[in-house]
């Protein structure tokens, strides 16, 4: 039924010549409900890694801020940060899990420091399948002042995900594995808390709330959907829609 729904929606596009533009919405508001999230959180993005890159690339980070990661993490979680420390000067701190489960907040509860500004994590790691205790870590983060970052492509479809519950500053998935939508979809939760501190990485088309050319002004939406400047697949945005549905109605 994703397959269909990908192949009817760019068939109906084309033969209308039009951007279908109007299915971002539709569909945010789909993932929002699935994922029990507020629609102006949700941004649709390419993958989970892209979702990655846009939370590092937009919070005010600078040179020796430090961003705690797991050893456990997706080769698509950990290159953003690795690059941010190419580019910037960012110092990465590595943790071990508790692979037994038991005692993983409190590792990363003491892996925080003072330079600690960011911690990155899986809900469910791809090497082990371990589940992490999300809300737990962020509701940490929260009363720390650090940002919580959250790798859901293996929770997402998987497991139940209640991101109200959660209240990660970002959630990020991808559509093309425990949801069963199309390759080259994904999601991304930025929390309603942090949008003012981030700055869009690229924008376009769709990314204002405001714009003025005469005057060269530009205003950002207050909302994740301005990261989804510009022309956009709608059929690919389509299917995901689809495999959450089909996903949400199995239970």
């Amino acid at each position: 039924i994703v397959i269909q729904k990908v192949s009817e929606t760019m068939e109906e596009l084309a033969m209308r010549a039009k951007n279908g533009r109007w299915l971002q919405n539709q569909n945010r508001e789909k993932i929002a409900k699935f994922l029990h999230a507020n629609p102006n959180e949700i941004a649709i993005c390419r993958n989970a890694t892209e979702g990655v890159n846009i939370a590092a690339r937009s919070l005010p980070l600078k040179a020796g801020d430090e961003v705690i990661l797991t050893k456990d993490e997706h080769v698509g979680g950990v290159t953003p940060w690795l690059a941010l420390q190419k580019d910037i000067g960012i110092e990465i701190k590595l943790v071990e899990l508790d692979h037994s489960g038991k005692n993983n907040l409190q590792i990363i509860e003491d892996a925080i420091g003072q330079k600690t500004k960011v911690v990155f994590f899986s809900h469910v790691t791809c090497t082990t399948g371990l589940l992490l205790p999300a809300k737990e870590i962020a509701a940490l983060c929260r009363e720390r002042g650090i940002y919580s970052c959250v790798d859901g492509a293996q929770a997402v479809g998987m497991i139940d995900v209640n991101l109200e519950e959660i209240q990660a500053d970002f959630y990020m998935t991808s559509g093309h594995k425990w949801l069963f939508g199309p390759k080259g979809s994904g999601i991304l939760y930025i929390n309603k808390s942090v949008i003012a501190d981030c700055n869009p990485t690229f924008v376009g088309a769709y990314s204002d709330q405001k714009f003025d050319f005469e005057n060269l002004t530009l205003e950002f939406r207050q909302s994740a959907d301005r990261t989804e400047y510009g022309t956009r697949n709608m059929p690919i945005t389509a299917g995901l829609g689809q495999a959450v549905e089909f996903i949400g109605a199995l239970g």
